[in-house]
């Protein structure tokens, strides 16, 4: 087989072995490693020896990320997922991929309705607070948590910080649907209504707008029926 190597690679390759000579040198010089000018080139030669190697770890968590992603949502292999991401949440903490990892692995614990773990990985990623585009997610996913839990009043608290949190973010559209779809399974009609009336005021012409119309429709129906059969 004929291996391909990239013009990355081999500038890769070429910079350890750099870092591959330069420690030699310091080992066999130690006298002159340890004057200002070695000691400068040992932190530049450690700093770049640490890069590449945070880079590789950032490439090989990634890459068994985007397998359990795969594994899941197209494989439907629950169990291979889970044995991918606990590898990562386990070996790599500080890894920045590892918060996707406990947000998927949540949707997982999820779907199998195992809720106190599912939650124990929500409550992970909000606390974790990086990368700073995930936070919001975590959020969601704990108030969906909840709401399939059953615990509505911890799912609508949840939701409405998300909202105070994140107010602009491109899902407080459908936190605001979620909200209306508690309201309405609690039989709170008044809240219900107001949360679709935020979302037909806030996105008009919106997918979510012309679902909120049609809802509200239906809960006028409900309320002058009972009027007009008297």
């Amino acid at each position: 087989m004929k291996i391909e190597i990239s013009r990355h690679q081999l500038k890769k390759d070429e910079l350890l072995e750099f870092i591959g000579r330069a420690v030699l040198w310091a080992k066999n010089n130690p006298q002159n490693a340890l004057t200002i000018g070695g000691g400068i080139l040992l932190a530049v030669i450690f700093g770049i020896y640490f890069y590449v190697h945070y880079q590789n770890i950032q490439k090989f968590v990634s890459d068994r990320l985007s397998y359990a992603s795969n594994a899941y949502y197209y494989g439907k292999l629950a169990d291979d997922s889970l044995k991918a991401l606990d590898e990562i949440i386990r070996s790599y903490p500080r890894s920045p991929f590892t918060t996707q990892a406990l947000l998927l692995r949540a949707q997982i614990y999820l779907d199998k309705q195992n809720f106190p773990q599912a939650l124990a990985d929500c409550e992970a990623v909000i606390n974790r607070k990086k990368p700073k585009e995930v936070i919001p997610l975590g959020y969601i996913q704990l108030a969906a948590v909840q709401q399939r839990m059953g615990n509505y009043p911890a799912a609508i608290a949840t939701y409405n910080e998300f909202l105070t949190r994140y107010p602009e973010h491109f899902y407080a559209v459908y936190v605001y649907d979620s909200l209306g779809t508690i309201y309405l399974a609690m039989n709170n009609t008044n809240d219900a209504r107001s949360a679709y009336e935020k979302i037909v005021t806030m996105y008009p012409g919106s997918f979510w707008a012309r679902k909120a119309q049609m809802l509200m429709g239906a809960l006028t129906s409900q309320t002058t029926a009972p009027a007009a059969s008297k």
